[in-house]
Formats: structure tokens, C-alpha cells, sequence
């Protein structure tokens, strides 16, 4: 099974994604990137689009 990597277009934009797996924070830089973080209810994908298109069915589920 695969998965595409959403945003990368071009071999260079993968090769940063495989290096940055590899970084690690120390808790003053994890802190500073989190600080804006507002947290909202999560939207579930999902949930919208059963709501906007009824006749989808559920896989697994009665309706």
C-alpha cells in the first residue's frame, strides 16, 4: 500500500521531507513553533461530506 505525500511536486521537495523526519526539537524551539497554536474543535472530513451528499454510503456502516 502507498500514499502520496500532499505538496510535493518535484524530488527535491521529497528528499526534505525524508531529512526532516530526522529532526528533533529541544523544548525551547518545539515551545516557540507551538506558542500560536489557537485550539479548535476538530472537523472531520469526512462528516461534511456525508452531510453535503447523502447518497454516499458508508462503507461498514448502515447508512
Amino acid at each position: 500500500m502507498t500514499s502520496p505525500i500532499v505538496g510535493v511536486t518535484k524530488p527535491a521537495q521529497l528528499a526534505a521531507a525524508v531529512v526532516a523526519v530526522d529532526v528533533e526539537l529541544d523544548e525551547d524551539e518545539a515551545a516557540h513553533l507551538e506558542e500560536p497554536y489557537q485550539p479548535h474543535q476538530a472537523a472531520y472530513l469526512e462528516e461534511s461530506i456525508y452531510k453535503s451528499r447523502p447518497e454516499i454510503s458508508r462503507v461498514g456502516t448502515s447508512g
